[in-house]
């Protein structure tokens, strides 16, 4: 089984989706954020090549020195051993075969200056289990850039989803009335069981 990056990671690389700064009175600003934009439209080439190929030294390459990730089931890491381990894990507990990303930000990166930005968006993710199985996950995230040494970088990111409409919640409820017949089920094979006993006991 191919190592799995978690959603977190692939929704922050909608960072990259960026348009050019037009308020007015910034056009010379402007013309430096475009070739900030190409770095970040750069960035995201080489996040989605690390994902694709769940190399993890690459991903290593594309974040910040000191980073915070925080993935929609608010497991919250700040480096790369936690990752590894936070890889591994989700691929053995939560039997995770494949992952389809499609993040996408909606609006432009803010600038908070020279060397750092922030942008939001939503991300549509889908899901393969080892059985076969698939399930879709909306989430909307935040994250923050940064540059580095001349070189833009994923700081942090922040993912979550709506408790209350998830694919993972709406699977548990439709096996409440699975469990619940179930349950009925054994109880009263238990009870035919506990006569026919009891009958035959006192038979004997």
């Amino acid at each position: 089984m191919r190592h799995l990056i978690p959603l977190a990671l692939a929704i922050a690389l909608a960072a990259c989706l960026t348009t050019p700064e037009t308020r007015a009175g910034e056009s010379s600003i402007a013309g430096d954020r475009e070739a900030d934009h190409q770095q970040l439209r750069s960035l995201l080439v080489e996040m989605t090549t690390a994902l694709n190929s769940a190399d993890i030294a690459k991903l290593e390459g594309c974040l910040a020195s000191k980073f915070d990730i925080t993935f929609a089931d608010q497991s919250h890491l700040t480096d790369v051993t936690a990752l590894k381990a936070y890889d591994a894990r989700i691929r053995q507990e939560k039997r995770v075969n494949a992952m389809v990303f499609a993040p996408v930000a909606d609006a432009p990166t803010r600038f908070l200056g020279a060397d750092a930005g922030v942008c939001t968006g939503t991300s549509t993710d889908t899901f393969t289990g080892d059985d076969g199985s698939t399930f879709i996950l909306t989430s909307r995230w935040t994250a923050t850039v940064v540059r580095e040494q001349g070189a833009w970088k994923l700081s942090a990111v922040h993912a979550g989803v709506n408790l209350l409409d998830n694919p993972v919640l709406a699977a548990v409820t439709s096996m409440i009335p699975k469990i619940a017949i179930a349950s009925a089920a054994v109880a009263i094979l238990s009870l035919v069981i506990g006569y026919l006993v009891g009958r035959r006991r006192r038979a004997a």
